[in-house]
């Protein structure tokens, strides 16, 4: 009997996740509700607060399986490419990410705790195993850095990616066109590994 009821439990667990992801993918964080997931998942509000302490715990879980999803395209990025061209390949990943899955992109760092709420370890465990892919081919190329220089550059990388991307996507007054932006994160990779542009691999 106690199975049963843990398996019901996990799957309405599931269920209000997909729910949240769904409405999040659709129109985004802002006016996000909570008893909107409990109607979309066919649930009592109250049993969304008997699986969940709070709205903003099953928004972790949301952007926790969109770090991973994130992880999954580099993984498939990186697959056979060498590292000096890796992070060409990283970025271009992130790019088409990002074009797929704006609103749920956007969450990641739209999102912010409660005023003394502290994010959970599993989540900081995600973006840590995110940042490492980063740092594995940079390790290799910079045999005698430190793990905290390779570290503080693999995070001044994504953040160089991050933000060329951020701006052009939301139309900042600086940002790229978004026809020319997968040209620009091609360039601006080969910068970062190399100190000079690259241009588009043969026969690419």
């Amino acid at each position: 009997m106690a199975g049963k009821r843990e398996a019901k439990r996990d799957a309405l667990k599931s269920a209000l996740i997909a729910a949240t992801r769904s409405l999040i993918a659709e129109g985004g964080l802002k006016g996000l509700r909570a008893r909107d997931i409990a109607a979309k998942t066919g649930c009592a509000l109250g049993s969304l607060y008997t699986i969940f302490d709070d709205i903003d715990t099953l928004i972790l879980h949301v952007n926790f399986q969109t770090l991973q999803a994130i992880e999954a395209e580099m993984d498939t990025a990186l697959a056979g490419v060498a590292d000096d061209r890796a992070f060409e390949a990283l970025g271009l990943a992130y790019l088409r990410f990002v074009a797929a899955n704006r609103n749920l992109w956007a969450a990641l760092f739209e999102h912010h705790m409660p005023a003394g709420a502290t994010v959970p370890v599993w989540l900081d465990e995600e973006v840590a195993a995110l940042m490492a892919k980063i740092a594995a081919p940079l390790a290799r190329l910079m045999p005698d850095a430190s793990p905290e220089e390779i570290t503080d550059r693999a995070r001044t990388f994504f953040g160089a990616v991050h933000g060329v991307i951020a701006i052009s996507v939301e139309n900042r007054f600086v940002g790229v066109p978004m026809e020319t932006l997968e040209r620009e994160i091609v360039a601006l990779t080969g910068i970062l590994t190399h100190g000079q542009a690259q241009g588009p691999r043969m026969g690419s």
